[in-house]
């Protein structure tokens, strides 16, 4: 009788599961459909991307992603490209800034797949795509945010609630991945209030070495890009015009 009674709670287990991914393929599928006319991205090209693998997430997991080991729990959600996998936590199965995101990231990363670019660790060039990867992705999620009615506020995404509250959580990879992060949401946000959907087209087909270029002119967001980069760039200019006369 016990047997039987396990094999049934398997067997809700099982089917609870399978609803629960059907929920979120569904928020999938309709945020995908929203976001990627905004990403130029025909109907015709969105049929010939493979959805990803769905992995539904109850409690904290170790999951490797580039160079970095990320630790995912079920408050957080991941597009992981290299595995072609969606990592969702089950507190965020209908969360419109999530679904928007890893939406994006997913777009993204099937149109301009930088993620299997060779770049070395924490050179410019790995900051940059890195950077690029969390602005497309928060872009994303702002667009579709703001169709849905919701309002995004990036402190709230940047620091994760009980990193500060337990220093073994800040660990080089976390560091790592709250500058990447940092750095890409408020240019995303700053590109997102000055030009709404405009640029998102463009932005997501720039490759790294591209964005690098121009990204810090386009959306400066330290003080060395505000202050410093554009007397740099005069200084520059004015070498070349000296030289042409």
């Amino acid at each position: 009788m016990s047997e039987t009674n396990e094999q049934l709670k398997e067997l809700g287990r099982r089917l609870e599961e399978v609803a629960i991914t059907g929920i979120l393929r569904s928020n999938l599928e309709e945020a995908i459909t929203v976001l990627a006319p905004k990403f130029d991205i025909s109907d015709e090209e969105l049929k010939s991307y493979p959805f990803p693998q769905i992995n539904i997430i109850r409690g904290k997991q170790l999951i490797e992603y580039g160079y970095l080991v990320h630790t995912i729990d079920e408050n957080s959600a991941l597009y992981n490209p290299h595995d072609k996998v969606f990592l969702w936590g089950i507190a965020l199965i209908s969360n419109i800034p999530a679904i928007g995101e890893e939406s994006s990231h997913f777009l993204h990363l099937e149109l301009n797949p930088i993620h299997k670019q060779k770049f070395q660790f924490l050179s410019r060039e790995y900051w940059t795509a890195m950077n690029l990867m969390e602005l497309v992705g928060c872009y994303g999620k702002f667009l579709y945010a703001s169709k849905k009615g919701e309002k995004v506020q990036i402190a709230d995404d940047i620091w994760p609630r009980d990193a500060m509250a337990n220093p073994a959580e800040l660990t080089a990879e976390y560091l790592i991945s709250v500058y990447t992060h940092q750095r890409g949401y408020r240019r995303a946000e700053r590109i997102f209030n000055e030009y709404g959907d405009l640029l998102l087209p463009r932005i997501a087909r720039m490759s790294p070495q591209e964005a690098l270029e121009v990204l810090p002119r386009l959306a400066p967001v330290s003080l060395y890009e505000k202050r410093i980069l554009p007397i740099l760039d005069r200084v520059r200019r004015a070498k070349i015009g000296s030289t042409n006369i």
